[in-house]
């Protein structure tokens, strides 16, 4: 004789498959539109990103206008510190990253 499942199991499989499907429904409308961060940003607004890379073009344009000695000016001396200030960037960490690199890193290298 074959014994059937008692009500209480079908009840709690059914109730799983019902939480399990409530679940991707919540995620898929918490998902948004789907696009990348990137897409959304201002373009005219700074980020970290943008702020590195201005430091950066600032410490290659150092580099190429002051020689290789410039590299010790600007990151022991406290150079791309000043260039962050005066730049006045929201991230100036980044910047002063940015800079550092740039000013130690030779064009095509």
């Amino acid at each position: 004789m074959a014994s059937k499942p008692s009500p209480s199991r079908w009840t709690i499989k059914a109730s799983s498959a019902a939480s399990a499907l409530v679940c991707l429904v919540v995620l898929a409308a918490c998902a948004g539109g789907g696009g990348t961060a990137d897409d959304e940003e201002d373009p005219g607004e700074g980020t970290a990103r943008s702020a590195f890379a201005e430091g950066f073009a600032a410490g290659q344009e150092v580099l190429e206008k002051h020689g290789k000695g410039a590299a010790v000016r600007e990151t022991v001396w406290g150079g791309c510190e000043k260039r962050a200030e005066e730049a006045g960037t929201g991230y100036p960490d980044d910047w002063i990253r940015g800079c550092r690199k740039g000013v130690q890193s030779f064009p095509g290298s």
